[in-house]
Formats: C-alpha cells, structure tokens, sequence
C-alpha cells in the first residue's frame, strides 16, 4: 500500500506542477532560448554595426572637410607665391628697361662728346675759336 500511495502522490505532484506551470512551457524549450538568444545577439550586432557605420560617416566627413581646408591653405599659399613671382619679374623688368634707358643716354651722352670734340678738334684746326670750353 505504501508504494500505491507513492505512485499517487508523485503522479498528484506532476499534474499540480504541470497546471502551475501553464504558459510557461517555452521557459524550458531549449530551441526557443537558442532562438531568443540569437535574435537578442543580431538586436545588439545590429545597434552596433549601426553605431560603428554613424561614427564612420563622421569620419570620412571630418576628413573631406579637412581635405577642403588644406587644399584651401595650399590654393592661398601658392597664389601668395605667384603674385610674388609676378612682382619680382616686374622689378627685374623695370628694371632692366631703366638699365636700357641708362645705356641709351650714356650712349647719346658719349656721342655727343664725340661730335663735340671732333667739332672742337675741326675749329681748332682752322684756327676758329667757337667759345666753348671743354
């Protein structure tokens, strides 16, 4: 009769725990933890990836606007460079034309001290003194 009685009272134990537990069957359903669980890992890939993509699009847009800076010091840099190269070819010029100018006078100047002294030299010749003093 013991034995009856044990047979009973675990076979009451089960159906006690079995109502107990209505709703609750998929708790202890291994493939649907393996399922929440992988869905909960592709939520948190998901966010993640979504993060990491958010920070590389800051990047490459920190990057573009640095590109746009740099290439804007360089266009200044090099126009400050050539507007002084354009200067200093103005100089040399200029001054290479008052260099002309001066060779030009100077070759004048010696001509007509020439055609003076050769005027000079004549008049002295035939004994004519034209007033000039050299």
């Amino acid at each position: 009769m013991a034995i009856k009685q044990k047979e009973e009272d675990d076979e009451h134990a089960r159906q006690v725990a079995k109502e107990g537990m209505v709703g609750t069957e998929d708790l202890y359903d291994l493939k649907a933890q393996e399922k929440a669980a992988i869905k909960l890992e592709a939520i948190a890939r998901g966010k993640r990836d979504r993060k990491m993509v958010k920070h590389m699009k800051e990047d490459r847009a920190q990057e573009k606007a640095a590109i746009k800076l740099e290439a804007a010091a360089r266009g200044k840099r090099d126009r400050k460079k050539v507007k002084q190269m354009r200067e200093e070819k103005a100089k040399m010029k200029e001054k290479e034309a008052q260099e002309e100018n001066e060779a030009a006078t100077a070759q004048v100047l010696e001509k007509n001290r020439e055609e003076h002294s050769e005027a000079a030299a004549q008049a002295e010749e035939k004994g004519e003194d034209d007033g000039v003093d050299l």
